[in-house]
């Protein structure tokens, strides 16, 4: 949220609840720098929320309040659909890790949190130069590839690879292709067994492993 709507949520929010609240200069810049990672309804919401259960004749203290709108937060997304929300690239433009997935329906604001949040981390422990790379949680311009309702993050995240894999493979021939074909005949140096048969018939596919394709 804005500042100006940080201040709305203590003036018409916290102080409605707890009229005796008083912010000092210092306390309220603090105040402010806190709620500013939130999206405004959700903080809006949350409060409310804990106002109807705060039992207490002194109003909450910053932690109680922090984690009010963290739990709140956490159980409106927590059920929505998965969906790949961004990615990390090094400065040449290539994935530092793989993309980071979350509830489609999260609050833009709090992806792009997240998003600066481990960009910076990589620019101050990796190198210098990483970018975020957003993708469109709007379902009506969702062109990604997703698992079957009611597995896990992990398990859809494992079958939407295999699908977007089988559809290069069934597609035009591109570098693309080619590559992946030369990569799931190759053996494991240990094992003896190809990458292709890491999966079932009747299409014999490898994992996507983004950091390894040489182009």
């Amino acid at each position: 949220m804005t500042d100006g709507q940080a201040n709305d949520i203590i003036e018409d929010t916290m102080k409605a609840h707890w009229p005796n609240w008083e912010f000092k200069s210092q306390e309220l810049k603090v105040w402010l720098e806190e709620l500013r990672k939130f999206d405004f309804d959700t903080a809006k919401n949350a409060i409310n929320e804990l106002y109807k259960t705060w039992e207490k004749d002194r109003y909450p203290k910053m932690p109680h309040i922090m984690a009010a709108i963290r739990q709140y937060s956490a159980a409106q997304y927590k059920t929505g659909q998965p969906a790949a929300l961004f990615g990390i690239l090094t400065k040449d433009g290539r994935k530092r890790f793989f993309d980071t997935w979350g509830n489609a329906d999260c609050p833009r604001q709090e992806i792009e949190a997240k998003a600066e949040r481990v960009r910076q981390y990589c620019n101050d422990n990796i190198e210098p130069g990483h970018i975020v790379h957003f993708y469109s949680t709007d379902k009506r311009e969702d062109t990604g590839y997703y698992g079957e309702e009611g597995c896990s993050v992990y398990v859809r995240r494992q079958q939407a690879k295999e699908k977007a894999i089988v559809d290069i493979l069934n597609g035009p021939d591109t570098k693309i292709k080619r590559w992946l074909k030369e990569y799931m005949n190759k053996r494991n140096k240990k094992t003896g067994i190809k990458s292709g048969k890491l999966f079932e018939e009747p299409v014999t596919i490898g994992s996507v492993i983004d950091d390894d394709i040489p182009f």
